[in-house]
């Protein structure tokens, strides 16, 4: 008899994907947005991300954005689905060439992507299903394509935490600053 499998779920990869299609899309929207609610720095500082990396790696290009799988539990209890909370890093990354601003800007950065992510989840929720959002090149294929997630197979999403790194200097001089959002995100595959 063939090997088959009791489970179609697609676990982590489609949802990073979809987080990263998401992000990438309304990133320009929400740093505006931040920049008139907290208008102390100067809208032209908000930049869109350049970089998009699934793996953790050097950076190359300023402002950047990380989004990587930490951890995946699942229901024991759950014996027809794959009741599953996964636990996502959204981290990013910017520069200036002031520390305090470069501090200022960190935070401004993360605001925004918390704002998204809460957003797309209480607002368009079916963005996450979505087929049709841009996925950014390079890491993907040029044209490439959200997968969407399987329809009705997400529970919640939720911006579990903040976290800062220490500011550094790069190799050109100017200062860095990373942070990272922990994102819980929960679904229900079959």
């Amino acid at each position: 008899m063939a090997w088959t499998s009791k489970y179609a779920a697609r676990f982590t990869e489609p949802v990073v994907d979809q987080i990263v299609a998401i992000i990438a899309r309304d990133i320009q929207a929400a740093l505006a947005w931040v920049a008139t609610v907290s208008p102390t720095l100067p809208a032209a500082a908000f930049k869109p991300f350049i970089e998009y990396d699934l793996a953790l790696l050097p950076i190359e290009q300023f402002p950047a954005l990380l989004v990587v799988p930490d951890q995946e539990g699942f229901d024991a209890e759950s014996d027809l689905t794959r009741h599953q909370n996964i636990r996502l890093l959204v981290s990013l990354a910017v520069t200036n060439q002031d520390r305090s601003l470069c501090a200022r800007l960190c935070q401004r950065y993360v605001r925004a992507v918390d704002a998204i992510l809460n957003s797309a989840w209480e607002l368009t929720p079916q963005d996450f299903y979505s087929t049709a959002l841009a996925l950014p090149s390079p890491p993907y294929a040029t044209g490439a394509k959200s997968p969407g997630l399987t329809g009705g197979s997400l529970m919640r999403v939720f911006v579990e935490a903040h976290g800062y790194d220490e500011m550094r200097r790069t190799a050109q001089g100017v200062f860095a600053m990373a942070a990272t959002l922990a994102v819980i995100v929960e679904l229900e595959e079959t």
